[in-house]
C-alpha cells in the first residue's frame, strides 16, 4: 500500500511538503520505507521545468525499490502529486466591471428582450406544515409559458399552461382544472403561494416591471444580488453564461408564507 500526504499552508511561504509511506508492499527487500521532501513552493503558472528538477531530486533522495511494477506505479504518484500542486487557483466568481450600476442597466435591457427560453432544473419549496422537492422544466415564449413540475417517488406531477386567456392546470390525480390567473390556481388545487407572474422576470434576473420595487442590490459584475419586490425576497447565489448573457443558476425566495430554493442545471436560449 504506498500512501501520500500533501502538506501546504496557503497563507504563508513554507515549502511544499510531501510524505510518502510504502507499507507491506510484496517482494521488497524493505517491509517499509518513509521519505520526507521539502520542496520549494511552485508559482501559480506552471512550470514544467520546474516539476522534472523535483521529480529528479525525489527519485535521487527516495530509497531503491528493487520491483520495477511498483517503482513505476510510485512515479506515477509523484508526477499527480506535483502537478495538482501547482495547479491554478480558482478564478473568481464574479469579474468586477468598473461601472456595475451601468452595467446592470444594459444587462436589464437585455434581458426584458428575452421573450423566447427554457429551463431545466428543481425547486423546493418548504411552509410551516410541509416541504416538496420537484423537478421543474419551464417554458416561456412571450406570454405563452408551460410549467411540469414532477414529484420523486411517483408521488404525480402537474402541468401548468397558461397566456393572455388564463392558467389551466393538469394532474395526474386531480384532473384539470382552469383560473384567471396562476396564483390562486396554485393555492387552489397544490396549496402553494407562488408568485409565477413574478418568478418569470425573477428567474432570468430581472425585477417585474408591473410592480414597484422595494429594495434592489448589484454586485461588483453589474448582476442582481438581492430583489425586495411583491412582499418576496429574492436572494440570487450564483450564475452562468449562457451565449452571450449570464443567467441565475442559483435563487431562493422567501416571504412570511413560505421559502423556496430554485435550481437551474441547463438553460437553452434560441439562436440568435
Amino acid at each position: 500500500m504506498i500512501s501520500f500526504t500533501l502538506n501546504r499552508d496557503r497563507h504563508t511561504p513554507d515549502p511544499l511538503k510531501i510524505e510518502i509511506c510504502t507499507m507491506s508492499v510484496p517482494k521488497f527487500d524493505h517491509a517499509h520505507f518513509y521519505t520526507t521532501y521539502n520542496l520549494p513552493v511552485l508559482p501559480h503558472k506552471r512550470n514544467y521545468k520546474n516539476i522534472l528538477e523535483l521529480i529528479q531530486l525525489m527519485i535521487c533522495k527516495t530509497p531503491p525499490i528493487p520491483n520495477t511494477y511498483y517503482a513505476r506505479h510510485f512515479s506515477l504518484v509523484v508526477v499527480l502529486i506535483l502537478l495538482a500542486a501547482c495547479a491554478k487557483p480558482p478564478v473568481p466568481l464574479v469579474m468586477d466591471v468598473v461601472d456595475p450600476y451601468t452595467t446592470w442597466q444594459r444587462r436589464n435591457q437585455g434581458l426584458a428582450g428575452l421573450d423566447e427560453w427554457s429551463a431545466i432544473g428543481r425547486i423546493a419549496i418548504r411552509t410551516d406544515d410541509d416541504a416538496w422537492n420537484v423537478s421543474m422544466r419551464w417554458r416561456q415564449r412571450d406570454d405563452k409559458y408551460r410549467i411540469r413540475l414532477n414529484a420523486p417517488l411517483a408521488l404525480g406531477s402537474a402541468e401548468i399552461a397558461g397566456g393572455a386567456d388564463g392558467v389551466l392546470l393538469k394532474t395526474t390525480d386531480q384532473g384539470t382544472f382552469f383560473a384567471p390567473d396562476p396564483e390562486s390556481l396554485l393555492f387552489d388545487t397544490l396549496g402553494w403561494h407562488l408568485p409565477v407572474k413574478g418568478l418569470r422576470d425573477w428567474i432570468l434576473g430581472r425585477p417585474r416591471e408591473d410592480a414597484p420595487t422595494d429594495e434592489l442590490e448589484i454586485d461588483n459584475g453589474g448582476r442582481l444580488k438581492q430583489l425586495h419586490q411583491s412582499g418576496w425576497v429574492i436572494r440570487y447565489l450564483g450564475y452562468r453564461r449562457v451565449g452571450d448573457i449570464e443567467l441565475p443558476t442559483r435563487l431562493k425566495m422567501e416571504n412570511a408564507r413560505l421559502d423556496a430554493h430554485i435550481r437551474i442545471s441547463k438553460w437553452r436560449l434560441p439562436p440568435s
